[in-house]
């Protein structure tokens, strides 16, 4: 084919992989790539810690492209990978095709056309945002025009209602669930508000966790967070010093002398700044490495109010992130040489660190990547 060619894609790869599998990879691919002479074939490795999962991006492009040494390419991927795809760009012919990697024959197929697709996720939100005082009832009625018109502009299945309540103008928002959802359109839609609200909070649950994102009235924009929310109707707990001597257990010593099949969360303080890191029953805590369980609890609380449990009784546990200290930065740098092959997500080997103390180093030697990745949120928006 004689004019150029474009391609680029990714693909997952499994998540039982160790990070010497991811290197053994990259130098599979070199290898490969130097035989055929590929010289603007691309790829680095970037871990999605939203999907929880490891991603290969592969670039290519040539004025001599040969289709037989691209799918050599692919082939030799196929058993390290769950999907992938990418797409093909013929500049001077306007044509497109893809490849796309079918599991269940571990093969992939070639599709002609231009192709759009969506992440599929299902997925379902809702939540509320609380207009500014100062709002006329003329920008009043402007928001929910908009909002009917970005619903019908984005083709997103989301319904309203607004609400006086208290003295305080409301908008109650709920998306349905569905298979198709664009992250995307969801916060184009949330941003028509900015200018109006001082207060707003929308949670989703999909793929098997929890996230929201709440307005940050300070720069006006929208926050993602990984994780449920702490109801309000909780006290809120002030966090204590970390130098109190009062604070005599550890998470793990509490979890130790608790029933098995006691639900709990712990809950961790940046500051004023509170994150729900850990939620399950207790005979599904790993003590091997007790995550955050050398952290000493500061408050302990039980609930039945919390309904993303079932209104069953929940066990709270409270515990400040220390400061790190001079040795801890060193470690955590030290820890990070398992990492130079890839795009590791910022600030992950500090929050594997938080979770695991000094057993994190066994951690990272003895499980995949993948089950590292699990322990990683997204860094916030």
């Amino acid at each position: 084919m004689g004019d150029y060619v474009y391609g680029s894609g990714e693909v997952t790869l499994k998540k039982e992989l160790s990070a010497v599998n991811f290197s053994q990879i990259q130098e599979g691919l070199k290898k490969k790539k130097d035989d055929l002479d590929m010289v603007e074939l691309t790829f680095r490795i970037r871990l999605d810690a939203t999907n929880k999962s490891s991603i290969m991006e592969i670039n290519e492009g040539s004025d001599s492209w040969d289709e037989e040494n691209t799918l050599e390419i692919l082939a030799y991927l196929a058993p390290y990978i769950t999907e992938g795809r990418f797409v093909y760009f013929n500049e001077d012919e306007r044509e497109y095709w893809r490849y796309v990697y079918v599991p269940l024959s571990e093969k992939w197929k070639r599709q002609e056309g231009q192709i759009t697709y969506e992440k599929g996720i299902e997925t379902r939100g809702h939540g509320k945002i609380i207009l500014k005082e100062e709002n006329t009832p003329g920008d009043r009625f402007n928001i929910q025009c908009d909002i009917e018109d970005a619903i019908q502009e984005l083709n997103i299945n989301i319904t309203f209602y607004s609400d006086r309540c208290r003295g305080e103008d409301i908008i109650y928002l709920y998306e349905e669930e569905r298979e198709i959802w664009n992250e995307e359109k969801t916060l184009k839609f949330l941003n028509l508000f900015n200018p109006y609200i001082k207060e707003g909070i929308i949670e989703y649950y999909g793929d098997k966790y929890p996230w929201n994102y709440q307005f940050n009235s300070a720069t006006a924009t929208w926050k993602k967070q990984d994780g449920w929310i702490i109801p309000s109707s909780e006290t809120q707990i002030k966090p204590m010093s970390k130098d109190n001597h009062k604070q005599m257990f550890t998470i793990e010593d509490v979890l130790s002398v608790t029933g098995g099949n006691t639900k709990v969360k712990l809950v961790g303080y940046e500051g004023e700044i509170a994150h729900c890191v850990w939620t399950g029953i207790v005979d599904d805590y790993n003590f091997e490495y007790a995550p955050y369980g050398h952290h000493k609890a500061i408050h302990i609380s039980v609930t039945n109010k919390d309904i993303s449990q079932a209104d069953n009784d929940v066990l709270y546990i409270y515990f400040n992130y220390p400061e790190l200290t001079e040795e801890n930065k060193k470690e955590i740098e030290e820890l990070k040489k398992y990492f130079y092959f890839c795009d590791f997500p910022e600030g992950g080997v500090e929050q594997i660190y938080y979770r695991y103390g000094k057993n994190t180093e066994d951690y990272i030697r003895n499980h995949s990547m993948g089950k590292i990745l699990d322990n990683i949120k997204p860094v916030n928006n």
